[in-house]
């Protein structure tokens, strides 16, 4: 939402600077001339973050991404779409102007293409040797672990929940004491835009489907013994529900963790030994997904076939038959490739060696 607002005050200002009255140009059924439209293309293809607004070619500016200019195009064709059919409500014949204006508007946005490096590219999921540094560390025990230790407890146990869980950080921050079923083990992940209750500025928020989440034994008593222990110490009288708080002896201690406290965590975390220089709580979102891709092909054999992608997809919380699947499954992909291609050439090699090339 945020981001087609600043898409709609960029056009905004497209406008001004050319001096157009859209309103009057629909009215007219004139929309935006080819040339007009050229010039809003280059436009939105500008960075405009912390800048005045300026004559569109003055200076050299810094370019967008593609996709974020693909994404302005498209918003700010279905803005104009509906603010036509708004205004020309009773002139239904100028539609057709209308949708050729949309028609140019669209033929005019950048090609979208699949990123040349996702094969090459470093895996998003940690190592072993990444998981058991990062464990070894973040342990409340642990001589290596870079929290003071009245946050320990709670910071070990929301790295532990991200990865066993592979749920957002919206998610996580989301999590109240009442979706949590001890009883039946399961955490339930809810939706709660505009939550009325949360009076975080910047509300975490879940951005995916509802679902509820296995919990084991071992979690569900980490879980417990963080509730009776670091958190009741900390709520004092600010009571709420929310499972995660900010601790200390801030102002903020006993409130909902935010997420500028979750983000400032894992910048912390990113000086233990062999993390990645990008190490974020969404990478053990993709961790979760290599170990569930594992899992389900142990599991083949016990189970029969396994409709893997669906399994995947309400535990992430995705609309079923998706192919968002790809973004996080690159890893165990390019490992699936390489022990297939290495029994191929194995088998290759065995022809190939009872002949004499002499």
């Amino acid at each position: 939402m945020e981001a087609v607002s600043r898409t709609l005050l960029l056009f905004n200002s497209f406008l001004k600077l050319k001096n157009i009255n859209i309103i009057k140009r629909i009215m007219d059924a004139e929309f935006l001339s080819v040339y007009e439209i050229d010039e809003l293309v280059y436009y939105l293809g500008l960075s405009h973050a912390n800048k005045k607004i300026v004559k569109i070619m003055q200076g050299r500016r810094q370019s967008v991404n593609v996709k974020t200019k693909y994404n302005r195009m498209s918003w700010i064709g279905k803005y104009m779409k509906w603010l036509s059919e708004y205004v020309l409500y009773d002139k239904k014949m100028e539609l057709n102007k209308l949708n050729a204006f949309v028609r140019i508007l669209d033929s005019k946005k950048p090609k979208l293409d699949y990123c040349n490096e996702y094969y090459t590219s470093e895996p998003k999921s940690l190592d072993e040797n990444q998981k058991n540094n990062l464990f070894n560390a973040i342990k409340a025990t642990s001589s290596l672990n870079p929290f003071s230790k009245t946050v320990r407890i709670r910071n070990e146990l929301i790295v532990i929940m991200l990865y066993m869980l592979g749920v957002r950080a919206g998610e996580l921050l989301n999590i109240r004491l009442r979706d949590i079923d001890i009883e039946n083990r399961m955490i339930k992940i809810v939706r709660r835009h505009d939550d009325i209750t949360d009076n975080r500025v910047n509300q975490p928020l879940v951005k995916t489907l509802n679902r509820n989440i296995y919990m084991s034994d071992w979690l569900e008593s980490k879980i417990y013994f963080y509730i009776q222990g670091e958190r009741q110490r900390n709520i004092n009288k600010k009571k709420h529900d929310f499972l995660f708080i900010a601790q200390g002896t801030s102002k903020n201690a006993g409130l909902p963790l935010t997420i500028a406290a979750y983000e400032k965590l894992f910048t912390k975390m990113k000086g233990i030994d062999s993390l990645p220089k990008d190490f974020s709580g969404h990478k053990l979102r993709h961790t979760w997904n290599y170990e569930f891709s594992k899992e389900v092909r142990n599991s083949i054999a016990e189970y029969g076939n396994i409709n893997e992608e669906l399994i995947r997809s309400y535990v992430m919380g995705w609309v079923p038959n998706t192919n968002i699947s790809q973004v996080y499954n690159q890893r165990f992909v390019k490992e699936v490739c390489s022990q297939i291609l290495k029994t191929i050439q194995d088998k290759m090699y065995m022809t190939l060696e009872v002949i004499d090339y002499d």
